[in-house]
């Protein structure tokens, strides 16, 4: 019975990397090492330069609340 489990895993996990590869394959080239840099720079040079009251906040804001100081 071990051995039977064991052919069934292999099977499966066969199976499953077949179907890795055919996602890897339908897939996009990914862009440059270069390309990736300059993107990461952009977003920090972004999230430097936005002014605070239009930054990402994961706080909600307090329009509208009758108890806002």
């Amino acid at each position: 019975m071990n051995a039977f489990a064991v052919f069934v895993v292999n099977e499966h996990l066969m199976e499953l990397r077949d179907e890795a590869a055919q996602r890897r394959a339908l897939q996009g080239p990914k862009p440059g090492y270069g390309q990736r840099i300059a993107a990461a720079a952009a977003r920090v040079k972004a999230a430097i330069t936005t002014a605070p009251d239009e930054a990402y906040s994961v706080l909600p804001k307090l329009d509208g609340y009758p108890y806002k100081g």
